[in-house]
């Protein structure tokens, strides 16, 4: 039986090698599509591209440090795109995790993603690792990302979009391995919409994330996240008492213990158990949108739209326009109203690192979880206030995308948000093909602290090896309140992710 299971490891691992990773996005929201630190390439064909790539770096899981040593590759077969994402990870004495290669889902990991088409095409779907995706308007979603965590955690989500002459759909999920557990977690919706007299769309959209705790990190899967469980990789213990009481500690030495200061006197009945509590939270919607130019290299269009967090506030763009002209400028402006509790863009491109997060009691000391449902209650006051975003292709020179929101409440108090990537025309710098920075923060007071947990920053290099083989580095910060303070400080709370790839085109 072995044998077999590992003739069947092997056979595997060799399809995989044969497979590829492609990604490619291109509709309306070309302003946003690549916007900051996105692995898609640029919204062009690339059918007659095969790529493959080497991805270094370093990583922790459960507390322990590893060195990553990647190969990804990429081939398409006319509309579709196959892909993988092969990886070994090596600890301090040079010994690969066994983890990642002992179970069949395992080797689902390695295969990055599938896609047919291109998004805007009549039918569309990438199955798999998703950077940044979009539902209509983008009300709701704005620019999701289920590979933000990666390559520490690895999602199987789905984008899926169909249009017929009158009738359209657009399907969205995070990860089908959540989906299929004994508590389904998954993140999940859509959009569907009707042509009226052949160009007015009306819109009706929801998204639901059907477990916010299930973000938090449960390394040996006792139902304690390992924020407030002390023993996180054995599911027997929770706190220190539990340890020695398996060792055979008396009550009067634990008590004894807790008196003079030197144990802490939680015990694991009086610990939140989030692993059996459910934080289910649906977003909901309506748009209408008219087109007024639909030629292929100019487009405008305006709409308003309409969303609702179920049990908090709701949201308005009165009205929004959005225009492009070919591959120069895009452009989108929107008008906002909301009420309290409420956010534009529900589900961001740093969702995942807000699903839940723990908080400090400042005066128990007492770790505790909050929803980002949870935290919509410190908007109090109604506000109002615009949006933009746009893309500049300047000539053979530049291309510069920014992205604004400015809300503000009656007592001019401001919730904002902005997103920019700089880059060099390809080849502008002989054998410099690819050259770019992006950064982004989101629903902030002010820009004073550059490092949050909303911010995601990196930036992206390819140099020209031949005529047709290109390296790249792409370096991504990401960044997590650890100690709950509500300040990025130290190596510990900067997450560093580096890849590695090399491009050859025929």
């Amino acid at each position: 039986m072995k044998i077999m299971k590992r003739k069947i490891s092997v056979f595997l691992l060799a399809v995989l090698l044969c497979l590829g990773i492609s990604s490619s996005a291109q509709d309306f929201n070309a302003a946003d599509a690549d916007g900051g630190g996105s692995n898609n390439d640029s919204p062009v064909d690339s059918t007659n591209k095969f790529k493959m790539g080497f991805q270094l770096g370093s990583v922790t899981i459960g507390g322990e440090n590893y060195q990553q040593l990647g190969f990804r590759g990429e081939i398409p077969i006319g509309k579709l795109g196959l892909g993988l994402d092969l990886y070994l990870f090596m600890d301090a004495q040079g010994k690969i995790r066994k983890e990642d290669w002992d179970e069949a889902s395992d080797y689902l990991d390695k295969l990055y993603y599938i896609r047919w088409a291109n998004k805007g095409a009549p039918f569309y779907f990438k199955f798999g690792g998703m950077d940044y995706t979009y539902l209509g308007y983008s009300n709701i979603v704005n620019g999701y990302g289920n590979m933000i965590e990666y390559p520490t955690v690895r999602r199987w989500g789905l984008d899926l979009s169909a249009e017929t002459e009158n009738f359209g759909i657009e399907m969205l999920v995070n990860d089908f391995k959540e989906m299929f557990t004994d508590r389904p977690s998954v993140l999940a919706g859509g959009r569907v919409f009707y042509k009226v007299g052949g160009k007015l769309q009306i819109g009706v959209s929801g998204m639901q994330d059907f477990n916010q705790y299930n973000s938090l990190k449960d390394l040996d899967r006792d139902g304690y996240p390992d924020e407030i469980d002390e023993f996180d990789s054995n599911k027997d213990w929770v706190t220190k008492i539990d340890e020695l009481t398996a060792r055979g500690a008396t009550p009067a030495t634990i008590q004894n213990l807790v008196d003079i200061g030197e144990l802490n006197s939680v015990t694991k009945d009086k610990l939140p158990k989030y692993g059996d509590s459910i934080a289910a939270q649906l977003v909901w919607g309506l748009d209408m949108g008219y087109p007024i130019i639909n030629k292929e290299n100019f487009k405008t269009d305006v709409y308003v739209a309409y969303s609702k967090i179920n049990n908090y506030g709701w949201g308005a763009s009165l009205p929004g326009f959005r225009m492009m002209i070919g591959k120069f400028f895009q452009f989108q402006a929107e008008y906002r109203i909301q009420s309290e509790e409420f956010l534009f863009g529900y589900f961001n491109p740093t969702y995942e690192l807000e699903r839940a997060v723990f908080a400090t009691n400042p005066v128990t000391q007492e770790k505790y979880a909050i929803t980002k449902a949870q935290s919509l209650k410190q908007i109090d006051k109604k506000m109002q206030g615009y949006f933009a975003s746009a893309t500049l292709n300047i000539g053979p020179v530049l291309k510069v995308t920014m992205a604004y929101q400015d809300l503000k409440n009656d007592e001019s108090e401001n919730a904002r948000s902005i997103r920019g990537e700089l880059g060099l025309a390809e080849n502008l710098i002989p054998k410099l093909s690819v050259c770019k920075g992006y950064y982004i923060q989101n629903n902030v007071q002010d820009f004073q602290q550059w490092k949050t947990p909303q911010t995601i920053a990196g930036f992206q290099l390819g140099f020209e090896l031949t005529e047709n083989t290109v390296m790249g580095l792409d370096y991504r910060w990401t960044f997590e309140d650890v100690d709950g303070n509500g300040v990025i400080n130290g190596n510990a709370e900067t997450i560093k992710t580096i890849g590695i790839r090399t491009s050859f085109t025929f």
